[in-house]
């Protein structure tokens, strides 16, 4: 069984790395996965030492000859399976499955509101053309509890095409002990503990959240923010504004956060529409307590209280309350950390969603009804 995941992506965030940590551990489970990239895109670099990637122009991807080509790859028996993961390839995809008369074709929601939403002008074309994409689909994968609950109330696709299988990490980062720090990275004498934001720095991520309670801090702590993204300029001017800015440091894009997690005594995730945090897991799985927003896909990885912690959307003053617990308290973050690692070890393995996709692959492959039911894992502590 042969399958190409198919994106044309020209940034290397959550997404692109959950691609590519999800074809290649196929790979590993006998499935012969390629990815399909724009030439020269972060992610097709990422990939030139392997040989699971076809580079095309990213201009192609915009006409019909993108259609014709993946057309071309299922009549000629090279793939069964087109995986696509946004809704321009999304829609490539379901016309070639079309056209070429043969093969299945599925793709993978990962936000938790489509972007032909956002518009106003075409909203009901894109959203027609959206509905038809999603019933040509044989398998819709949801990244999330909460992206599946989204698309089933706006009516998008039948329920039982729809599996939620979550993102993992394919290389995990080592757990740290508590208390452990990266002393590669400086923090002031009387620094209590090190709070790292691993985020894009843009308008829906809720980065001036964690700003605003931070500045509400009752004990001393530094701040290390690592993204980018169009905010980065206005989150400086407040951190400036807040007088913040020998707390508060922004390190840029990072692509191994390893070292600044090792460094790290609490993460925080402040966005509140999050369809799944891998941030938020690569923190569970290095024992970090996590502190997040009650909303989107959190409350799916945290269980309050017991491996980390959420507080309400919008409430900067509740987050400011709970750092200060937690800063205050180096035993209820070794607690919480200890049980976050167990969880995300659990309950979020790279061996059972790869399976599980793999299963729902051999499912779509020879025509079989797909699922009677979501993955729910169970939390066992």
């Amino acid at each position: 069984m042969n399958v190409l995941h198919i994106t044309d992506s020209n940034v290397f965030w959550g997404t692109e790395h959950a691609i590519l940590s999800q074809a290649m551990a196929l790979r590993e489970a006998g499935v012969t996965a390629h990815i399909m990239a724009p030439l020269n895109s972060p992610l097709s670099r990422k990939l030139n030492d392997t040989d699971g990637c076809l580079l095309v122009p990213a201009s192609a991807f915009k006409g019909a000859k993108i259609v014709m080509e993946l057309a071309n790859l299922l009549c000629n028996g090279r793939y069964q399976i087109l995986h696509a993961h946004n809704g321009r390839t999304a829609f490539q995809a379901a016309l070639a499955v079309c056209l070429a008369g043969k093969g299945r074709f599925a793709y993978t929601q990962h936000f938790l509101k489509p972007r032909h939403l956002q518009y106003t002008a075409s909203k009901p074309i894109r959203r027609y053309v959206h509905r038809w994409v999603n019933r040509q689909a044989s398998l819709i994968v949801a990244v999330s509890e909460a992206v599946r609950r989204s698309i089933l109330a706006r009516q998008d696709a039948p329920e039982n095409r729809i599996v939620t299988i979550y993102p993992f990490l394919r290389n995990q980062p080592e757990r740290q002990p508590p208390g452990a720090h990266n002393h590669s990275i400086n923090t002031a004498s009387n620094c209590e503990a090190v709070i790292l934001v691993l985020s894009r720095l843009e308008k829906d991520r809720g980065v001036d959240l964690f700003i605003r309670a931070f500045s509400y801090l009752q004990i001393p702590a530094e701040a290390m923010i690592v993204g980018d993204g169009s905010e980065r300029d206005s989150l400086k001017l407040l951190v400036r504004d807040l007088n913040l800015e020998r707390r508060v440091r922004f390190a840029g894009y990072q692509s191994d956060p390893s070292r600044w997690l090792a460094n790290a005594d609490i993460v925080v995730s402040p966005c509140k529409s999050e369809a799944f945090g891998l941030a938020i897991l690569e923190a569970m799985t290095a024992g970090k307590p996590v502190i997040a927003v009650d909303a989107g896909s959190a409350p799916e990885l945290i269980l309050d209280g017991v491996s980390g912690r959420l507080v309400p959307p919008n409430d900067h003053r509740a987050m400011a309350a709970v750092l200060d617990q937690l800063i205050s308290s180096p035993s209820e973050r070794c607690r919480l950390g200890a049980n976050a690692s167990k969880i995300a070890s659990e309950r979020f393995s790279a061996q059972e969603m790869v399976l599980r996709l793999k299963r729902a692959y051999e499912l779509i492959n020879t025509g079989s009804v797909l699922f009677q039911q979501t993955f729910v894992g169970k939390l066992i502590l």
